[in-house]
């Protein structure tokens, strides 16, 4: 099994990696966080002018950790085909892809961000004790309002990539498939 996670999703906690790990484990392809949208979505063409409303019942919006079958996910990076995301490639070459979500998983792509995922680091931090979530730490901005994270050697689009096992007790890692 394999686990990608978006370094810029500090707040997925211990619980959701372990429920996208166990969709796998219970026979999908793959497992991707995502809630639905409260939004009001639009298609704009190219001159900015709104083309149409889309309909948001059945639409998420995918978030990370996403968990694979080793299997699926080097197949799908075989196929060559382009994608947003690892859980799209899966897709693509036909896998199926299920869905769990948490609302407090928020991404911090602008400083503003910073504000809400300390509020949710701080609230369950006794939660998370050990747990392996990083602290959040203010970045200066690119001129694009995400954080600099060149310094990383990442340009601007961290991820990590664990290969993990599932030991059916309730541990998240142990000798991999």
């Amino acid at each position: 099994m394999v686990v990608v996670h978006d370094a810029a999703r500090p707040c997925a906690s211990p619980a959701l990696f372990a429920a996208a790990i166990a969709a796998v484990a219970r026979g999908a392809d793959a497992a991707v966080p995502g809630l639905a949208l409260a939004d009001t979505v639009k298609r704009v063409g190219d001159d900015g002018v709104v083309a149409a409303t889309l309909e948001r019942a059945g639409l998420i919006a995918v978030q990370t950790p996403q968990a694979f079958t080793a299997d699926a996910l080097r197949g799908a990076h075989g196929a060559a085909g382009e994608a947003t995301d690892d859980a799209a490639l899966v897709e693509a070459a036909g896998g199926r892809v299920v869905v769990v979500g948490e609302v407090a998983n928020v991404k911090v792509t602008v400083p503003s961000d910073l504000t809400a995922a300390a509020g949710h680091l701080a609230g369950g931090a006794a939660r998370r004790r050990g747990s392996g979530v990083a602290a959040v730490s203010a970045q200066k901005p690119t001129p694009t309002g995400r954080p600099d994270t060149e310094k990383d050697g990442c340009g601007g689009w961290c991820s990590s990539v664990v290969e993990v096992g599932w030991r059916g007790d309730a541990g998240l890692l142990g000798g991999g498939t």
